[in-house]
């Protein structure tokens, strides 16, 4: 019986650190996996499984820098006089 590989979308949906263990774990199951049958449809669909695990974190990490990162723009008043120091015209 085979099941079908997790979605990028559903990956997601978990937690950073259990992405993590879980490339940490596919990755020792393909290199087994490999090593033991070659290039298989098997291995075929591991691959296909760290790519979208790898995908996942990828997007997280992106996600978490666009949030930290973003600066909200905010207008000065109109106003000649700026901190106490008149402004020229």
């Amino acid at each position: 019986m085979f099941l079908t590989n997790p979605t990028i979308s559903e990956l997601q949906l978990l937690d950073l650190p259990v992405l993590v263990d879980m490339l940490s774990g596919q990755t020792a199951d393909y290199v087994q996996l490999i090593s033991d049958e070659g290039f298989t449809s098997r291995a075929a669909a591991a691959k296909e499984t760290l790519k979208n695990i790898q995908a996942a974190i990828e997007a997280k990490r992106n996600a978490a820098n666009l949030s930290v990162n973003v600066t909200p723009i905010v207008n000065s008043p109109i106003d000649n006089n700026i901190q106490g120091i008149q402004k020229l015209s």
